[in-house]
């Protein structure tokens, strides 16, 4: 009765699934591209591909797709 409100709570728990899926297997989104906000230089908003994730230090390896 509501398709606005049922599109808001979709996107969330989208969103929600999504955070999931960065605290429990982050491993899995290997070669996904994503985009990222860069707070220096010109371009702030670029896109990346996640290349590995190190399971000790909690942390993304990320290749800008420009150089692909």
């Amino acid at each position: 009765d509501y398709p606005s409100i049922v599109k808001l709570i979709k996107a969330w728990t989208d969103y929600q699934d999504g955070q999931k899926i960065l605290l429990t297997t982050p491993s899995v989104l290997l070669g996904y591209r994503v985009e990222v906000y860069r707070t220096e230089g010109t371009t702030q908003w670029y896109t990346a591909v996640i290349k590995s994730y190190n399971h000790a230090s909690k942390n993304l390896t990320l290749t800008d797709d420009t150089v692909l």
